[in-house]
């Protein structure tokens, strides 16, 4: 089941409905069939075993390292056992011997073979990674109760593609009473709205444009790759934010607080910063569990220097195998690098100077997002070449929208009017965010605003979303899933 679909519409209240209404020693068996009936919904159910093998195999763990008889023998084994099932699942190309007999056995197989990945199973192995840790680190109690780690680790506003959530911030909150709370929903439902409209007015809008010209890269040359790669680093914003605004909105109605995951990434004036704007739970998550156990800045420069660039290895991996996510991964490590040794990292520039930081910043990273999204080296090398060749960008944007988008030549007018408009309606939100409110969510955005303000500001929202749906040729369901659902 998808954010943007109207099941999930259907669904979000329901939920939270029975999780309200039920008595306290019933509500994580309601949550749980929430997560079951989500999940069912978002992907194979049988895969789902593996959510409650990783799920079992941390709470055996939290046990153990409780028990105090070995605590780093039951760490060391049950982090291998958590990520040893997330590595041969993204990874399980590398043995194809073994994933035939186990296809052979029923597990699900694409069509070149590779068995199918199980919804989420990177966020909920991370999710069971920092759990282990924060216990072996006495920062959290091991949680007793299995239901609770399950209702935890399986979290339907979470499983598929994060914030990646901790222990000592949500199995608290599991526990505590759940009220009803009208200021709590409202503001659920305006982060969700601001989610919807990121997703929907701006991601899936762009994506039509986007994916058409990166699916086929050789058509296309001159201008017309430049508005589509950085239309990609937009989308890939507004997609990726605006599914966390939901998730965090989604809890929210529940009673639940979930970490920001993004803060105006954007409008980072360096690298160092935009981390720690860009998916801020897995910044955060390799900061915490890779960086500082390989020994941070704590042993030299030359060592902080190995650390950071392994830290971004680990990140290029996480996120998909081949040499093109590498070289993303490295291409940020090596300008992280470049920031600590001239001290770049840790200037502030104001004023103008900022400015021309930021500007520097995105252009950077939109560089780096071409190895992201392309599937080979070479179409990332084509891309970031043959856009300063020659070519009629308008002929060749218009193909690209009557490619993906079937419109007549005034629907495709109204089509790219419709994207710019809601890019800028996109930045000013941010911009307003960043200058006024030091990058504060958007419930904290909409509580500055006036009565009458506010209202404007839904109903524009509401418009922008109904007038996509209306592009997408009316279709009232989600077209375009979400880019980091599959990882």
């Amino acid at each position: 089941m998808s954010f943007n679909t109207l099941p999930y519409l259907l669904f979000l209240p329901l939920a939270a409905l029975a999780w309200l209404a039920a008595p306290r020693p019933a509500r994580v068996w309601v949550l749980l069939a929430a997560n079951g009936v989500f999940y069912a919904f978002g992907g194979t159910p049988g895969l789902a075993v593996f959510l409650v093998l990783a799920a079992l195999a941390a709470w055996a763990g939290g046990l153990g390292i409780r028990r105090g008889r070995h605590p780093r023998a039951w760490l060391t084994g049950t982090l291998l056992a958590c990520l040893a099932l997330l590595c041969f699942f993204k990874y399980n190309r590398f043995f194809p011997a073994l994933a035939q007999a186990l296809a052979a056995l029923g597990l699900p197989a694409s069509g070149g073979g590779q068995l199918l990945m199980p919804l989420g199973i990177s966020y909920y192995t991370f999710t069971a990674v920092s759990y282990l840790v924060d216990v072996y680190r006495k920062k959290i109690p091991a949680e007793g109760n299995f239901l609770y780690l399950l209702a935890y680790t399986s979290l339907f506003a979470t499983v598929t593609a994060g914030p990646i959530c901790r222990a000592g911030d949500i199995l608290p909150q599991l526990h505590a009473p759940a009220r009803f709370e009208e200021g709590r929903v409202v503001n659920g439902l305006q982060v969700m709205l601001v989610g919807y409209f990121k997703k929907i007015a701006v991601a899936d809008m762009l994506f039509k444009f986007v994916n058409t010209v990166y699916s086929d890269l050789p058509a296309y040359s001159g201008p017309a790759l430049t508005l589509a790669a950085l239309g990609y680093g937009v989308y890939l914003y507004a997609d990726f934010s605006g599914y966390s605004d939901i998730a965090r909105g989604s809890a929210l109605i529940l009673g639940l607080r979930l970490p920001e995951n993004f803060r105006v990434p954007y409008g980072a004036a360096g690298l160092g910063e935009f981390w720690d704007r860009w998916h801020i739970s897995l910044s955060s998550w390799l900061k915490d569990y890779v960086y500082i156990p390989l020994g941070g800045s704590r042993r030299g420069s030359v060592r902080r220097v190995l650390n950071l660039l392994a830290v971004f290895l680990v990140s290029g991996l996480w996120h998909g195998v081949g040499l093109s996510f590498l070289v993303w991964g490295l291409l940020h490590g090596a300008g992280r690098v470049i920031e600590v040794v001239t001290g770049l990292g840790r200037r502030r520039a104001a004023g103008p100077a900022r400015w021309l930081h930021v500007a520097l910043t995105f252009v950077y990273v939109n560089v780096c997002w071409v190895f992201f999204r392309c599937e080979t080296l070479a179409d990332a090398f084509y891309l970031l070449t043959a856009q300063f060749a020659g070519g009629d960008v308008i002929a060749q944007c218009q193909a690209a929208v009557a490619a993906g988008f079937d419109a007549t030549p005034l629907l495709m007018l109204g089509y790219g009017a419709f994207c710019v408009l809601a890019v800028l309606g996109l930045l000013a939100w941010d911009t307003w965010r960043m200058q006024g409110l030091a990058g504060g969510g958007a419930e904290i955005a909409f509580a500055r605003l006036g009565t009458a303000r506010r209202w404007v500001l839904y109903y524009l929202f509401l418009a922008f979303i109904f007038a996509a749906f209306l592009m997408q040729n009316g279709n009232l369901v989600g077209s375009v899933s979400f880019a980091y659902g599959g990882f």
